[in-house]
């Protein structure tokens, strides 16, 4: 069984046995407090703690696991012993990794095909290390073709590719090879703050080479989000995810109409005072 506690109804249970209606339940009720009992992968230590991939992440990380989640104990009479039982905070589901894994059931297969940028391949798999997920280096269609080999029944599969100029014909023909071998959806990673018109050229070409969804990034640094929605116009591109942070526990959020208008509104006025003026 999965609880939810609602904003809107504080003293309210919502409850649901089945995940495609829990999640619309949590929609629709504006949720923020999630307690889930046994479903998820952790195990008890018995001293308080969640022991696991998600104790692991947070701790590499550096974030205390209280940002996550609180720990309850209940117990049905006087003589029963204490359980232990967790609320779950909205960070905690923003990790798009780690949400295939809990949502999905199972470990995503990543593959990245970016095997010539120093320091990739490094990079991608210190992140991944902490989930307990290998990443499979596969920069020739050959050795795609057999990374793919080993994802199981109903896997997901995250491909990481290397940057790509899409107006570079030879690169253009490279991407689009990937994505048509593995049959995958494509997600144009891109930038807010980039030049409206030039987000805009960017997400034609990378729409015409197959894009369908847009996650933009840097959405906590930008001052400026209309090449971010010049760029979903021209595609025209969905918008999925967005990128908040460097943090690889709660880098990511969804993005709906509310949160996309609500960072908009919150952009300072052209002229604004510089942020440090007072230092220079």
């Amino acid at each position: 069984m999965i609880a939810f506690c609602s904003v809107s109804s504080a003293t309210g249970m919502l409850t649901a046995t089945d995940e495609a209606a829990a999640l619309d339940i949590l929609k629709a009720n504006r949720a923020r407090l999630v307690m889930v009992d046994w479903e998820l992968p952790f195990r008890d230590t018995g001293n308080g703690s969640l022991a696991g991939r998600f104790e692991n992440l947070a701790d590499w990380a550096g974030i205390p696991t209280s940002h996550f989640y609180s720990l309850c104990y209940s117990r049905a009479g006087d003589t029963d012993p204490w359980t232990p039982s967790w609320i779950y905070y909205e960070p905690y589901y923003q990790t798009m990794a780690y949400r295939l894994m809990v949502l999905g059931g199972t470990a995503p297969l990543v593959i990245t095909t970016d095997g010539q940028r120093a320091g990739a391949v490094e990079q991608l798999a210190a992140f991944t290390r902490v989930l307990g997920i290998t990443v499979a280096v596969a920069p020739t269609p050959a050795m795609l073709a057999k990374a793919l080999t080993h994802r199981g029944h109903g896997q997901p599969v995250l491909i990481d590719t290397a940057g790509c100029n899409p107006f570079n014909a030879a690169e253009a023909r490279q991407l689009h090879q990937i994505f048509t071998q593995a049959g995958a959806d494509m997600v144009l990673v891109l930038p807010a703050g980039l030049d409206a018109a030039e987000s805009a050229d960017l997400a034609r070409a990378f729409a015409a080479l197959g894009a369908r969804h847009l996650l933009p990034t840097r959405l906590d640094a930008a001052r400026r989000l209309g090449g971010v929605l010049m760029a979903a116009k021209a595609g025209p591109l969905a918008l999925t995810e967005a990128g908040i942070g460097a943090e690889v526990a709660d880098g990511l959020e969804a993005l709906t109409p509310e949160g996309l208008a609500s960072r908009l509104l919150a952009a300072p006025p052209q002229g604004a005072d510089t942020p440090g003026k007072e230092f220079s």
